[in-house]
């Protein structure tokens, strides 16, 4: 049994280190360091971004 459990993490290990290696761990210091409205704020913006480039691509395509 802990053989079988010792396989699934060994697993699981080489699944987060393949994330880890694409993971900006400066970026996630620095946005520690803000405030947590400010980093609701700034998902909102990025959200709202997201949605005006979706609808622009979305009228580009209608309009071809």
């Amino acid at each position: 049994m802990r053989g079988d459990m010792d396989k699934e993490a060994d697993s699981m290990d080489l699944v987060i280190a393949g994330y880890k290696k694409d993971v900006d761990v400066g970026l996630l210091r620095e946005n520690q360091k803000r405030k947590p409205e400010e980093r609701v704020r700034l998902l909102q913006e990025f959200l709202e971004l997201r949605e005006r480039l979706q609808e622009g691509m979305k009228k580009q395509r209608d309009s071809v």
